[in-house]
């Protein structure tokens, strides 16, 4: 399962905070933006960042989750409606799933990752099969609009592949555990962390390592960013889920651990 990382819109227009009247399956979406760069954080920060649209319909989109080629980010709750499929009813009893399609970006992980989001998504909602038109949909399905327009161009396959591909993510799942939140193992009191030194990669040299080292990993495994192993050094891997973090949190991304990321985590600086 890729990880998932949280990037809640804030109550508006573009995220009205309404319940979803029924929980009846997934819509799934491409972008339509093939620039550089525009992979899935990029849309997720787009969503959250900007402003409500002012029409004088008053209308607005949005989408509850981005799935991309290493993880997937959730702007809107899945129990909560978002306006992505130029429907009514559509809008209020699916979840909205967009595929990035950036030039410089690999269609076919972020194509296949999003297989498993909706199989995801659909066994919380307590299905047991994808079946389209019953509880997976094209945007087209809904109004008549081109999209997904890559898997409706077969790319990098067909609809009917990608609803298989769903199936087959529903069928594994199904012999798995649910899988269970990450809990970081980190001091207790004011603060998940505590930090008192830089902690930082330097090329070809292991700098850093110890307990807070450990912490800092499961921390930022426990909010879906991925750091590789829980084992107190703080390697290549450790500086790339740093970074991820601090563009996340629009922090300068330069891997280093100091007092503004630390705080961004929630933590202490106590140097």
């Amino acid at each position: 399962m890729i990880p998932f990382i949280e990037m809640i819109v804030p109550v508006g227009r573009r995220r009205p905070g309404k319940p979803l009247e029924a929980a009846k399956g997934v819509v799934i979406h491409n972008t339509d933006n093939k620039d550089p760069g525009a992979d899935a954080l990029a849309n997720a920060k787009w969503q959250q960042n900007t402003p409500d649209y002012e029409t004088p319909k008053g209308s607005t989109s949005s989408w509850h989750i981005t799935a991309g080629e290493t993880n997937a980010i959730i702007s809107i709750p899945l129990d909560e409606i978002a306006y992505h499929c130029g429907n009514s009813k559509g809008n209020k009893t699916t979840v909205g799933i967009e595929i990035p399609m950036n030039s410089d970006g690999d269609l076919l992980k972020a194509t296949d990752n999003a297989a498993v989001v909706a199989a995801w998504v659909l066994r919380k909602q307590g299905f047991t099969k994808a079946v389209h038109k019953e509880n997976i949909w094209q945007h087209y399905d809904w109004s008549g609009k081109n999209c997904p327009s890559m898997l409706r161009q077969g790319k990098p396959y067909d609809w009917e592949t990608f609803v298989k591909k769903v199936n087959v993510a529903m069928e594994e799942m199904a012999k798995q555990p649910e899988p269970k939140p990450v809990t970081p193992t980190v001091p207790t009191g004011k603060s998940a962390i505590t930090l008192n030194r830089l902690l930082y990669y330097r090329e070809g040299k292991i700098t850093c390592r110890g307990e807070d080292v450990t912490n800092l990993q499961r921390l930022l495994n426990s909010k879906g960013i991925a750091t590789g192993k829980v084992d107190g050094v703080f390697g290549k891997l450790t500086r790339a889920g740093v970074v991820a973090f601090q563009e996340i949190k629009h922090l300068s991304k330069d891997g280093v651990v100091g007092p503004k990321t630390t705080a961004a985590l929630g933590g202490t600086w106590s140097k």
